[in-house]
Parts: C-alpha cells; sequence; structure tokens
C-alpha cells in the first residue's frame, strides 16, 4: 500500500508540475496559440527546462530547499502569464478584479452542475483522435511491466540508480553536490510530493522508460503520419529488447532520460525549432554525447518509416476500426505478464533495503548510527549517520573478543549494525582487480565474506558481554543487531 501511494505521489506531482501548471499558466487568458492538445509538449519541456536550470543552479549554491524551489516555481508561472499574454488587459488589476467577479457570479447561478459536460468537451479532441488512442493504448499496456518491480521491492538492481539516488540527497539536503542534469529537475517532485530521494528514482524510471515508447510512437506518427507505423516502432524496440534479454524492471538511467529528450527534439522539430532546440538542450544537459539508447530506437524509428512508405506504395485503405488489431498486437508484445521476482541482488538484499527504510521512517531525526555497505545509506541519507561496515570493522575487529568494560565510541542514543549471515553473491573478481579496500570487500567473494565474518565476531562478541545489545531484524540471509547507547557521552 505505501508503495502504491509513493507511485500515485509522484504521478499526481510530475502532471501538476511539468504539464497542467505550465498548461493553465499559458491557456489562463486565451492567448495560447492553437488547440491545448498541441501545447502538451511544448509545456513539458519549459517546464523541464525552467526546473533543470532552478535544480543545478539552486544546488551548486547549495541552497535546492524547498522554499527556494517554491519561490522559483511561483516566479515562473507569473512570467508565464505575464508574457505569453498579447492585451495589454492582462497587466491590468481592474481586468483581473473583474474576471473575479464574474467567476464568482459564475459559480452563484450554476455552481458545478455542468462540470461532466464541460470536462468532455475539453477532452474530446483526445477521445476522437486515433493517434491519441494509441498513444494511450501503449501507455496503458506498457506501465503494469514498469510498475511491477518497484511496487514490491525497494531496492535497485543498477548502481548507476544508487549513485542519481545518492547525488539526489545530496542536492536536496543542500550538501556538496557535483552538477547531475539526470537528478536536477526531480527536486519539485521530492519537495512537493514528499516521497524521499530514492522513491523518486525508483518512481520516475517506469515514467522514463513508457515516455520513451510514446515519443517514439508520437515521432513515427509526426515524420510519417501513418498510425501503423507510430504502433509498430515502439514494438520493434521491445521486440529488440526482448531479443537482448533486457528485464522489464530496469532502472531507467542518465543515457534513458537523454533518449527520451532526443525523440522529443526529433518529433518537435517539424513544428517548433526553438521547443527542439530546448530538448535537445536538456539532452545534452543530461549526458554530453550521443546515449546508447538512442541507437536502436532511431533503429526502430527507420524501420517504421520504411513500413509507412511501403504501405503507401500498395494501393488500400485503412477503416478506422483496423487501430483496435493494432492496439491488440502492441498489448501482446508490450505486456508480457507479470513475471516472479527475480532473486536477491545483484547489489542489496532486499530484506537489507525494507529494514533501513523502516528504520529510517521510525527512529527520529538524526539520532542513530546504521553500520552497513553504502546501498542502505541511501534510504537514511539526511535522516540519519551512516558509517561503512568496512570502516567500522577495520576500527573494531583489532579488539575482538571485546570485553564487559568496551564501549563503543559514540554520542548517539542507539545504532544498528547490519551482518549478512549468507555474504551477497558475488560475480567472480580477482581481488587484485579491486580498485581499494571498499571495492575489494564489496565487490569480490572473498572480500565480501572475510568483512561478513569479522563483523559477526565483532557483534556476537559485543551481545555476549553486554546487555544492551539486542537483535532487531532477522532472517535467513541477514542479521540486524540493535545497540542502545546512552546519548551525550562515549558508549
Amino acid at each position: 500500500m505505501g508503495a502504491s501511494f509513493d507511485f500515485c505521489r509522484v504521478l499526481v506531482a510530475s502532471f501538476l508540475f511539468f504539464w497542467a501548471l505550465p498548461l493553465l499558466s499559458r491557456r489562463l487568458v486565451g492567448t495560447a496559440p492553437g488547440a491545448w492538445t498541441q501545447d502538451i509538449l511544448p509545456a513539458f519541456i519549459r517546464a523541464l527546462l525552467v526546473f533543470q536550470v532552478a535544480g543545478i543552479t539552486l544546488g551548486c549554491w547549495h541552497l535546492a530547499f524547498a522554499g527556494a524551489l517554491f519561490c522559483v516555481t511561483a516566479v515562473w508561472l507569473v512570467a508565464e502569464v505575464a508574457f505569453s499574454a498579447s492585451r495589454r488587459k492582462t497587466y491590468r488589476l481592474s481586468w483581473w478584479l473583474a474576471q473575479g467577479a464574474q467567476l464568482a457570479c459564475w459559480m452563484e447561478r450554476h455552481g458545478w452542475k455542468g462540470a461532466a459536460g464541460r470536462f468532455r468537451q475539453t477532452l474530446s479532441p483526445v477521445l476522437q483522435s486515433p493517434l491519441a488512442i494509441l498513444l494511450g493504448a501503449i501507455a496503458l499496456v506498457a506501465l503494469p511491466t514498469r510498475i511491477a518491480f518497484p511496487l514490491f521491492h525497494q531496492r535497485f538492481v543498477d548502481s548507476g540508480a544508487y549513485l542519481r539516488a545518492m547525488s539526489l540527497n545530496q542536492l536536496m539536503q543542500g550538501g556538496e553536490w557535483y552538477p547531475d542534469g539526470s537528478v536536477a529537475f526531480l527536486l519539485p517532485l521530492v519537495h512537493f510530493s514528499g516521497v524521499d530521494a530514492a522513491a523518486a528514482i525508483r518512481w520516475t524510471s517506469p515514467l522514463i522508460l513508457v515516455g520513451i515508447l510514446l515519443a517514439l510512437a508520437y515521432c513515427a506518427f509526426v515524420w510519417t503520419r501513418s498510425l501503423p507505423a507510430a504502433c509498430l516502432a515502439p514494438l520493434l524496440l521491445e521486440s529488440y529488447k526482448r531479443w537482448l534479454a533486457a528485464p522489464s524492471w530496469k532502472e531507467a538511467g542518465p543515457a534513458d532520460i537523454a533518449t527520451l529528450f532526443w525523440l522529443i527534439a526529433l518529433s518537435l522539430l517539424r513544428t517548433s525549432k526553438w521547443y527542439a532546440s530546448g530538448a535537445a538542450l536538456l539532452a545534452l544537459s543530461v549526458l554530453f554525447q550521443a546515449p546508447d539508447a538512442l541507437a536502436p530506437a532511431l533503429s526502430a524509428l527507420l524501420l517504421s518509416a520504411l513500413v509507412a512508405w511501403l504501405l503507401r506504395a500498395i494501393p488500400y485503405t485503412l477503416p478506422a476500426r483496423a487501430l483496435v488489431p493494432l492496439i491488440a498486437v502492441c498489448a501482446l508484445v508490450l505486456y508480457p505478464g507479470v513475471a516472479a521476482p527475480p532473486e536477491d541482488g545483484p547489489l542489496q538484499y532486499e530484506s537489507s533495503a525494507r529494514t533501513a527504510a523502516r528504520i529510517a521512517a521510525e527512529r527520529p531525526r538524526n539520532k542513530y548510527l546504521v553500520v552497513a555497505p553504502t546501498q542502505e545509506s541511501i534510504a537514511i541519507y539526511g535522516r540519519g549517520w551512516h558509517e561503512e561496515l568496512a570502516s567500522f570493522v577495520r576500527k573494531f575487529n583489532p579488539i575482538v573478543p571485546i570485553q564487559a568494560d568496551f564501549r563503543f565510541p559514540y554520542t548517539i542514543p542507539e545504532m544498528f549494525v547490519f551482518v549478512e549471515k549468507e555474504p551477497l553473491f558475488q560475480p567472480t573478481v580477482s581481488p587484485v582487480a579491486s580498485a581499494d579496500a571498499n571495492s575489494y570487500f564489496y565487490y569480490t567473494r572473498v572480500g565480501r565474506a572475510s568483512l561478513q565474518f569479522q563483523a559477526a565476531r565483532i557483534m556476537s562478541s559485543y551481545a555476549r558481554t553486554h546487555n544492551n545489545a539486542s537483535v532487531y531484524y532477522e532472517d535467513d540471509r541477514i542479521m540486524v543487531y540493535h545497540i542502545k547507547l546512552s546519548p551525550g557521552r562515549q558508549n
């Protein structure tokens, strides 16, 4: 239930800040050109550019807090209304007061009686568009496979996701932060949805991956004006991924984010070179090189365009009801069913991730210490203290066996020590290949087994001679020790 609620919060915040607010601000005075459906992608690009620049700037100044971001958002929305209007009445207070009075009178007379009809009238361009129906179908059949893993798991399966979560944590906490365009635009989602950085990374990944399919389908339609091509392009991309046995729960990385922006730029190139340039600028701010994920997407686009050209060369007519089998084929290819949860790993046990998140949720802020590998620090960053297990072992292993008068030198109320009863499986890596001591301990089989054995020795010896140690969590693979300390002095 908690994971579903987090996803809903991220989804609502994404819709609000990246689509609804920029759309409403420009159309508030009725001067935005064309139908509102034509302004969806431009509004998305405008919002992303604003939050990307704001996130990077505030991060470099160590000011990426909720209050500063709120001020940036308010100034941006006011500027959208003021500078997008071609009529001078927008700047007159009397005009706004008159509009407010008319709205109050209308609400008094009609209320919400005609709201449903007006809502249907607003959505009628979408409901009557075969392209919109096709894009909606792709989203509906692709999204469940993308959210299946984060819905039931809290760990990441890609080391890049841990790095992005740590970068976002450092950004939102105002710490030392190296400019990272793959997380800067996520600031409003973290501050205004209330989720932590790890949850923001976890739940924006499926949205980005589904967005790539939608952008590819729309790009194919823009350049070919063919619904079969729009349906075929994402199918080809997914078939290529299935051929490579790529998992559906893969987290989106900088390459995927840049690919999404490049596809949007290519889609907007025919209608607005300014917005296409903005999308390209966003892609370069995330990854200043051609992303690897772009090549298969462009290949799928070219193949779908070739198929569209062949279909035009053959005399035929495509009735509107032919869209139904297209959607059915799309569903069969994109939705493989809910797969069984994968094994633990490769970087963290699932129970370790859940226990660290539980400690961060239950304990007072900055009143506890977690001794664990780097991956557990993602859940407690900014909410508690963390010490590397390797550092802990190097510090206290020489004094084993621990005597009754021994005290840990920490001035906090409590600490938690994560010990793996069964060391997490690591691929066969030569100890000589490890770059430093932490790499040896965490990413080699011999090093990890040695580290966990020494940590178990320290904690079992301490638990035998001290009555303030207990087991906080235990299963077949990990054991988490809980030690109550005396705050304000060395223990």
